[in-house]
């Protein structure tokens, strides 16, 4: 560590780092190259405001290659971004860099790699980077100029105010790693990084700020800081909170609805007017500055944007709002059609075959996601404050691939003064169903949203008749229940026979005799015993009758009942020649038989004739009847058989609703 006088105040400078060429001043500002003999000063740097960043020199943190400090800073941006790169020594001396900007940190090695065989690149655009013997394909997904906006503490770099550096990002296709690529001289280098979530560096010395905690950050160090700024509306004066004047670079005013931006220059943060307002302000569904407690964290919504694709004359708006939690970075909420999502920037690539966008299925987070649409989405309207440049009619071409309950969206930027160049950009979202968001507003929604539920189906909403647990669940549930109607089946009424009580026997010669009818009683007359008795001590569930007649000729039919001798109840039974009836509960008694022989007159009479010509046997007609107490339960086994319908129609229902639901989906999709 090297401590002299700065050249131009004479206030005390630190080089901690053998590394290091460059330190700025704290007290003057002033850009200080260290050489062998002396120091220089070579320019002047703008100092960093307190109240970008929570991270601050002299910031400690701890990743996989070890313990590092935070000592230096570069503030980076070009028109519609700002960013923060911090410089961090390792404990073993090695460097590195800490990006931090539109709520992602990125964490790069010190090592550039030579990009061999390329002289230039576009965004979309493929390549390759060897990491610890492992190649990876990374896509191009921006390509911009920024300047040097201000500098802090020490540097291994030499570095100028306003400053123009050339750059290019890019991904790794289905990983989290990132490169920024320079170019030196005619050669292009890339700069290797991941991204990295702040919660898992155990940052310990961070700025606090007003009103925002964290549980894994726990170790603060300086006073709070109020990270608000408050500005007035250059066209309607009215007063406007800067909630993220680290990142904020665009302003919709929510009163006047003029479009502002954020000017950092040497004197200091002001907004200028950029358009002013045509027409009457767009009231959205949440108010800026809307507080949520959504999965474990606190957000505050700080931006609104209405924007719609048109597609066969029809216009779709929906609603995005964007959160911020200062420790944490951003969020998207999404809200269309009643229908709300969440989620953010994605820190991977997806990736597909020949990785060009398209109709194609893709992979991300090994998910498999379908196109559902495309188009070119319009801003309508725009309120609040936003990181990047944006502006009512902005135009982009949007892809959108869904897995429900995951979407991924795709939008693609070319030539736009707002990006500074080229830009692709990736996001994630997913769907929230709305008894989460009431809760995340502590269950008082704001009065905007429409209570009136959901319309239609959301492109990436989970089918609820598709969801396996319940798949699982249902089947296994009609499964126990089948089985067990099975067991009380076989146990009641199939291991348990009916009873046999008694067989009777009608015979009735009808050569003889030649009259409409003849019938006979049994067990009724003549002080002979009844055929059966039903004791009351021994009640039957049911009884049974079978009669079989013979011949089978159509000319006659056979009428049988049972007479209940105690009550004169009489059981009548179906009329025909084969047939079977059960009644259930007989009441207690002593019971007689009564059978009966229908004739048709004029078939008998020619019946007879027939016989007395070919001089045959004479015929006799007869009736089996077989009494039964007891029987199964025919009505059981009909409830039986309706439910092992029920069980083969309810799994062709569930699926039924579930093609439906889908059907619902695709409807609006128009790939």
């Amino acid at each position: 560590m090297l401590t002299a006088e700065c050249p131009n105040c004479g206030a005390a400078i630190t080089f901690r780092h053998s590394a290091s060429v460059l330190a700025v001043c704290s007290a003057c500002h002033g850009a200080i190259q260290r050489t062998d003999d002396a120091l220089l000063k070579i320019g002047e740097l703008s100092a960093l405001s307190r109240d970008l960043s929570p991270i601050q020199i002299g910031v400690t943190g701890q990743t996989a290659k070890g313990a590092f400090s935070v000592i230096g800073v570069l503030r980076k941006g070009r028109e519609g971004l700002r960013w923060n790169e911090w410089r961090i020594a390792y404990d073993n001396g090695d460097l590195g860099w800490l990006s931090e900007g539109n709520g992602q940190l990125i964490l790069f090695d010190d090592s550039p790699c030579a990009l061999e065989g390329l002289r230039d690149v576009e965004v979309g655009d493929d390549f390759t980077l060897e990491t610890d013997g492992e190649k990876s394909q990374y896509k191009v997904t921006e390509k911009a100029e920024a300047t040097l906006l201000a500098a802090e503490g020490e540097l291994n770099i030499l570095a100028e105010q306003g400053q123009p550096l050339s750059y290019m990002d890019a991904r790794e296709v289905g990983g989290v790693g990132f490169a920024t690529i320079d170019r030196e001289g005619g050669d292009l280098t890339a700069w290797r990084g991941r991204v990295v979530d702040l919660t898992r560096l155990q940052l310990a010395g961070l700025r606090p700020f007003a009103g925002w905690s964290d549980s894994v950050l726990l170790s603060f160090e300086g006073p709070q800081i109020t990270s608000v700024r408050s500005f007035e509306c250059p066209q309607c004066g009215a007063s406007l909170s800067l909630k993220a004047p680290g990142e904020a670079v665009a302003v919709g005013c929510q009163y006047c609805g003029s479009e502002l931006r954020v000017d950092e220059g040497a004197s200091g943060m002001a907004l200028q007017l950029y358009r002013k307002a045509r027409k009457h302000v767009d009231r959205f569904q949440i108010p800026i500055g809307s507080i949520i407690h959504f999965r474990g964290q606190r957000w505050e919504a700080i931006g609104a944007i209405c924007r719609s694709v048109t597609e066969d004359g029809e216009e779709y708006p929906w609603e995005e709002y964007l959160w911020r939690n200062p420790y944490v970075g951003y969020r998207w909420m999404i809200v269309s059609d009643g229908h709300f999502s969440w989620g953010s920037a994605c820190t991977e690539l997806p990736y597909r075959e020949g990785l060009s966008v398209g109709y194609s299925d893709l992979t991300w987070r090994n998910k498999h996601f379908q196109p559902y649409a495309k188009g070119r989405a319009t801003v309508k309207s725009v309120v609040g404050e936003f990181t990047w440049q944006i502006a009512k009619g902005d135009q982009a071409m949007t892809y959108d691939f869904i897995s429900p309950p995951f979407m991924l969206s795709f939008e693609s930027i070319r030539n736009s003064t707002a990006a500074g160049g080229d830009e692709d950009n990736w996001t994630w979202v997913e769907y929230v169903e709305r008894p989460e968001i009431v809760t995340a507003f502590g269950g008082v929604v704001p009065p905007g949203i429409d209570t009136s539920g959901p319309d239609g189906v959301a492109p990436h909403q989970p089918n609820p008749w598709r969801i396996k647990a319940t798949v699982n669940k249902a089947l296994a549930t009609i499964g126990v229940l089948f089985a067990v109607w099975v067991a009380i089946y076989v146990l009641l009424f199939q291991s348990k026979q009916p009873e046999h009580v008694k067989d009777v026997l009608f015979q009735y010669d009808a050569f003889i005799e030649d009259q409409a009818t003849y019938s006979k009683v049994y067990g009724a007359a003549e002080g002979k015993d009844p055929v059966f008795e039903i004791k009351s001590s021994e009640p039957w569930s049911a009884l049974e009758l079978k009669y079989s007649s013979t011949p089978g000729e159509s000319w006659y039919v056979a009428h049988v009942a049972l007479i209940n001798l105690d009550t004169g109840k009489a059981y009548l039974f179906p009329s025909g020649r084969n047939e079977k009836g059960v009644y259930t509960n007989p009441d207690p008694g002593k019971y007689a038989l009564r059978v009966e022989h229908a004739f048709n007159k004029v078939r008998i009479h020619k019946h007879n004739k027939l016989l007395e010509a070919d001089a045959k046997t004479k015929p006799t007609y007869t009736t089996a009847v077989k009494i039964s107490k007891n029987p199964k339960n025919e009505a059981a086994f009909g409830i039986w058989a309706i439910f092992s319908l029920f069980l083969i129609l309810g799994p062709m229902a569930f699926f039924g609703y579930r093609a439906n639901f889908e059907v619902r989906r695709w409807r609006d999709s128009n790939v």
